[in-house]
């Protein structure tokens, strides 16, 4: 089995995938949460500062 660099070598394949899964998780998490924010600005400043 080839090595993937920045893998513990005692790690078991089970752990390893889990790692990958959680790592991709959050990052689709990080990119809502970004998109979120900025559509969330973008119809506050439609608004205006009256909206509050």
């Amino acid at each position: 089995m080839p090595a993937v660099l920045g893998r513990d070598i005692s790690m078991s394949d089970l752990a390893f995938l889990a790692e990958i899964l959680i790592a991709q998780y959050h990052a689709v998490c990080s990119n809502y949460r970004v998109k979120r924010d900025f559509c969330d600005a973008r119809s506050r400043w439609r608004e205006g500062p009256a909206a509050g």
